[in-house]
């Protein structure tokens, strides 16, 4: 047996001491401390309790009895051996030992036998007591066994112990958990599983847990296993005994899915934040009274207050002059799920407003309201846009990429003979030939590639029946971001134009016949009767008076001819810069001494070859018929023109002399093939003018000039 420490209680010092002496020297290894009170006894059991195997007590003692002594005892270590060793002995203070559990009752007796017996006593006592404690440790040590057995059978951590740095034990669940087998963990360092940067964390927690310092009871770690896969965990280190030794107790709980998820909805929140700060929504939640808990969005930028400003502000104070506003409010606050559009301020918005229940009573209205002012006015401005393009006389149409039909008006529609339903989604192929679709890709590639902004192509379009109808298609590319696009075009019947353009070529080839003709069956017999009259006597006067009329008919077919051939055709315009046109135009005119006057500095659109006909024919207008003496030619000394002056006006140029001018009564009948003020002209050199400025889309008037005279004024002309 160890040793036994023995607290023995006695009033008499004497006795005390010796009984002491005798169980130190006759005992097997006691140590007897004393106390001559059981007030002290009881101080020196709270401060020492735990190294007291047995209390050895007077009865009769000061203060607190025997008796008395070994009830308070008992309260505090029910179990621990105690011996009323009295002088006065009797059956009755006996049973009452005995009765409030004394471990054994002994009466003092003189000589040496009574320490032998009380030895003896407190031997067996202490013996039957440390069985009993180690029969109770064994039990409590197995319940606990089996108790953290179960533990750690129906935990869902993973559980190690970790001792001198190394793990020693570790569960399924770490196996599992890890992927690696037990006996690869076993004897390893107990960073062997955490990821690198976690390291020093899990070390630091680790060393101020075993010196029960402050630490975290719990915290979050990455793990690395044995794929090479990281898991989040939740680390608890506890510190515990094993063999006698200091160890940790760690409890790993796999947190990654709840990390994941964390991280998704921090993620979903921050996208939520970007479209809330970004687009125009208004997202707020009103209390039970109507009261903004919550007020937030950049859609409040067409309302005014900041972000939050609302917070503790009635709805119904804030948008109370809004009867709309306030009528939906109270329905959602009733239970009712609002959905409706608002005009607050000027701004549109669709607004939703969600009632939260609970315990069947309206707690809070949830309301998102998105600005849809712009899209509103988009909406507008489409809808104007769709009356214009259905008011059209032409057909408009949208093709997507893989040809397509996007939109098409109710003119286009009609032209197929479908409805606009039925034409949107189809492909353009149904509608033309192979190489007319081939056409408009080729212009279409061009439009994209900046050659060109319009494009125009004619062809034969069918339409549901298979009848074809002569079209133009002007179109161009509209682009979006992201590099889709759209082919937008106006596609006009051009029938009637077909049709006057056949009927014109019908009219050139009669007026071809009329030149044939007229150059070889009318010329042929003047140029052989003006070769007869040269073979006649030069100063007959008859023979004079035919020349004349030769060289009069000769004009005459000059003047026919250029009608025949030309017309009001002209080439494509250009732009032209009329003072050049006009200067080499009066030098092929015999103008004699007459003065050219050039006050035109302008640059027009028109066919510059066809312009210089029509300025020689006015400049030689200006020449022959602006004398008094017409026959003469070229004004001679004395006659009224003096001067021929081009210049400008508003809408575009005239060109004026200083000669005897037009009756007004006649200026209407100047521009009519035939009319000649002259005798010996054709009358058809303003007839042709006319034509000309026709042909160009000009208008031309004759009035009287500034200084008298003929003027004639071109207007209507495209300046550059």
């Amino acid at each position: 047996m160890r040793d036994i420490r023995v607290l023995h209680v006695d009033d008499d010092r004497g006795f005390r001491e010796l009984t002491a002496d005798w169980l130190e020297r006759e005992g097997e290894g006691f140590e007897v401390v004393t106390e001559a009170s059981a007030g002290d006894a009881l101080d020196r059991l709270a401060g020492d309790g735990e190294a007291i195997d047995c209390v050895v007590s007077d009865y009769e003692m000061p203060g607190l009895d025997g008796l008395e002594f070994l009830e308070a005892v008992r309260e505090r270590a029910p179990d621990l051996p105690f011996i009323l060793f009295t002088g006065e002995g009797s059956e009755g203070v006996a049973s009452d030992a005995i009765a409030r559990d004394a471990t054994n009752y002994l009466q003092k007796r003189g000589g040496s036998e009574q320490f032998e017996l009380l030895a003896n006593r407190i031997e067996n006592a202490v013996e039957q007591y440390r069985s009993r404690r180690r029969v109770e440790r064994q039990r409590e040590l197995e319940e606990t066994r089996e108790f953290y057995r179960t533990v750690v059978e129906e935990s869902r951590d993973a559980i190690r112990i970790v001792q001198d740095g190394t793990m020693t034990f570790v569960d399924d669940r770490f196996v599992e958990l890890t992927g690696y087998p037990a006996g690869d963990l076993l004897g390893e360092p107990a960073e062997t599983v955490v990821a690198p940067e976690y390291e020093d964390l899990v070390a630091s927690t680790h060393e101020a847990r075993m010196r029960e310092a402050d630490s975290p009871d719990r915290y979050e770690i990455e793990i690395e296993t044995r794929d090479g896969d990281r898991r989040h965990v939740e680390l608890s280190v506890s510190r515990i005994e094993q063999d006698g030794e200091s160890a940790s107790l760690s409890l790993l709980r796999d947190v990654t899915e709840r990390v994941e998820r964390e991280e998704e909805l921090r993620r979903q929140k921050e996208r939520l934040d970007t479209v809330v700060s970004n687009i125009p929504v208004v997202v707020f939640v009103l209390d039970s009274d109507g009261v903004f808990t919550l007020s937030d969005g950049q859609g409040l930028a067409n309302l005014g207050p900041e972000p939050g400003d609302a917070g503790g502000e009635a709805v119904f104070d804030r948008y109370g002059d809004n009867e709309a506003v306030v009528a939906d409010v109270e329905r959602a606050l009733a239970g009712e799920r609002v959905t409706t559009t608002h005009e607050v301020r000027d701004a549109v918005f669709d607004t939703t407003l969600q009632p939260v229940f609970e315990d069947g009573e309206v707690e809070a209205v949830i309301g998102v309201a998105v600005d849809i002012t712009e899209r509103k006015r988009r909406e507008r401005e489409l809808h104007r846009f769709e009356a214009i393009v259905e008011a059209l006389g032409d057909a408009v149409y949208a093709v997507d990429e893989d040809r397509r039909i996007r939109y098409v008006n109710k003119r286009y529609a009609d032209m197929k003979g479908l409805d606009p339903e039925e034409l949107r989604g189809t492909r353009t192929d149904r509608w033309a030939d192979g190489a007319v679709i081939d056409r408009i890709a080729e212009r279409t590639a061009e439009l994209q590639r900046g050659e060109r902004e319009v494009a125009a192509v004619e062809y034969e379009s069918r339409n549901a029946d298979g009848e074809t109808v002569p079209v133009e298609n002007r179109f161009t590319i509209v682009e979006f971001p992201g590099g889709e696009w759209v082919r937008v075009g106006v596609i006009r019947d051009v029938s009637d134009r077909v049709e006057r353009e056949r009927a014109l070529e019908r009219e050139r080839d009669r007026l071809d016949e009329f030149v044939s003709v007229v150059s070889h069956d009318l010329r042929n017999p003047l140029n052989t009767l003006d070769a007869s009259l040269h073979l006649l006597a030069d100063d007959d006067e008859h023979v004079a008076r035919c020349r004349r009329a030769v060289d009069r008919m000769d004009e005459l077919i000059d003047d026919l001819l250029m009608l025949a051939r030309q017309g009001d055709r002209i080439g494509d315009p250009e732009p032209v810069v009329l003072a050049d046109v006009a200067t080499s135009a009066w030098k092929t005119v015999e103008t004699g001494d007459i003065d050219f006057v050039l006050e035109a500095d302008l640059t027009v659109m028109a066919d510059e070859g066809r312009l210089r006909q029509l300025l020689e024919n006015l400049f030689r207008n200006s020449v022959e018929h602006g004398s008094r003496n017409p026959e003469s030619g070229p004004p001679a000394d004395g006659d009224t023109v003096e001067t021929v002056t081009v210049g400008m006006t508003d809408g575009g140029f005239y060109v004026a002399d200083d000669g005897v001018g037009i009756p007004p009564s006649e200026r209407e009948a100047v521009f009519e093939g035939g009319y000649s003020t002259a005798g010996r002209e054709t009358g058809l050199g303003l007839s042709i003018v006319k034509g000309i400025a026709t042909a160009h889309g000009w208008d031309i008037a004759v009035t009287e000039g500034v200084d008298g005279g003929a003027r004639f004024e071109i207007t209507g002309i495209d300046r550059q």
